[in-house]
C-alpha cells in the first residue's frame, strides 16, 4: 500500500482495497456511471494493462466521448462530516491510460470525501484533483489539493478552493509535470486534520484543514477560519472550508469536453485511516 503508517494514538487502523476480482472489491464499493464512457470495470479483465503497470488488481474507469460522462466509485454509508471529532486519511495509488486532458477532452479525476453520491456533479468535496484548474479555467495536467463545491471546482471559478501541488523533480517526460506521465504509477493522500471536541479551549469537534500528496510532494494548506489559528501559513478558500454531512470516500471520473479520445484512470489500491486525534503538521 502507498504510504500508510501506523502511529499509536494517532491512527486506526487502516482499511485497504486492492480490487482483486470485481469493482465492488472487498469493501462493498458502489459504482455508478452515466454518458456514453464505458462502464466501472475490474482490472483483472486487462491482464496486459496490469502487467504494465504491475497493479495486482484494482478498476478502470472511462470516460471522455461527450461532456457529460461520469463514472464513480464510491464506499456509501461512512458518514464521515465535519463535525464528528474524527479526522481522516485516504491513499491512493493509480494511473492515466490511453490520454491526458487536452483542450478538446478534457476530463477530471477526484479523490477524497464526497457528500452526494453517484454519478453527479452536485455537493460538497474534499481531497485531491487531476486534470483541470478552475482558477484558471484551462486544462492542468498536476495534482490539486481541494475544498470546495464539485461543481466549482470543474467549473471556471475564480475563487475555487484549489491548490496546486508542485511536481517532484526529475522530470523524464519533457513536455508534463515531473512524476506524472501515462501509464506510470500516481502515489497519493490527502489528509484531513480535526480538532476533538475534549479540545481544552471549549471548541466543538471540527474539521480544520487539508493537505495533499503526490508522489511524494506535499501541498500547502487550505484551513477552515478556526484552522487559520493553527496553521498560520494556511490558505482558507474564498467560499469557505466545506461542511460535509454524512460524507464517505470516493473517486470519480468526469468528462467537461469530449472527441473521439477517452480518458482512462486505473485505481490500483486504495487504503484509508481515521485520525482519532488532534493533529499538527
Amino acid at each position: 500500500m502507498p504510504g500508510v503508517l501506523l502511529s499509536s494514538g494517532d491512527f486506526s487502523f487502516p482499511v485497504y482495497d486492492d480490487f482483486p476480482a470485481t469493482i465492488a472489491g472487498m469493501l462493498g464499493w458502489t459504482s455508478a456511471v452515466t454518458g456514453t464512457g464505458a462502464a466501472n470495470t475490474a482490472l483483472s479483465a486487462s491482464a496486459a494493462t496490469a502487467a504494465l503497470l504491475r497493479f495486482s488488481g484494482g478498476t478502470v474507469s472511462v470516460v471522455g466521448t461527450t461532456a457529460a460522462g461520469i463514472a464513480a466509485q464510491e464506499l456509501l454509508g461512512m458518514t464521515i462530516n465535519n463535525a464528528n471529532g474524527m479526522g481522516f486519511e485516504g491513499d491512493m495509488s493509480m494511473a492515466f491510460d490511453t490520454a491526458f486532458p487536452t483542450a478538446t477532452n478534457a476530463y477530471v479525476f477526484l479523490f477524497g470525501i464526497f457528500d452526494s453520491s453517484g454519478a453527479v456533479t452536485t455537493g460538497n468535496f474534499i481531497g485531491l484533483k487531476f486534470g483541470w484548474s478552475a482558477q484558471g479555467n484551462a486544462v492542468a495536467n498536476n495534482w490539486f489539493v481541494c475544498a470546495d463545491t464539485v461543481s466549482r471546482l470543474i467549473g471556471n471559478t475564480p475563487t475555487a478552493g484549489e491548490i496546486a501541488i508542485p511536481a517532484p523533480a526529475p522530470n523524464p517526460v519533457a513536455t508534463l509535470p515531473p512524476g506524472i506521465a501515462l501509464d506510470v504509477p500516481q502515489l497519493l493522500r490527502f489528509r484531513i486534520e480535526s480538532l476533538v471536541p475534549q479540545s481544552p479551549i471549549g471548541q466543538a469537534a471540527v474539521w480544520l484543514a487539508v493537505k495533499g500528496f503526490a508522489n511524494g510532494v506535499p501541498s500547502n494548506i487550505l484551513v477552515s477560519a478556526l484552522g487559520a489559528n493553527v496553521y498560520p501559513s494556511g490558505i482558507v478558500p474564498t467560499n469557505g472550508f466545506p461542511a460535509i454531512t454524512n460524507g464517505w470516500l470516493g473517486y470519480k471520473m468526469l468528462a467537461l469536453a469530449g472527441t473521439a479520445n477517452t480518458g482512462k484512470a486505473i485505481v490500483d489500491e486504495v487504503s484509508y485511516a481515521i485520525l482519532n486525534r488532534f493533529q499538527v503538521g
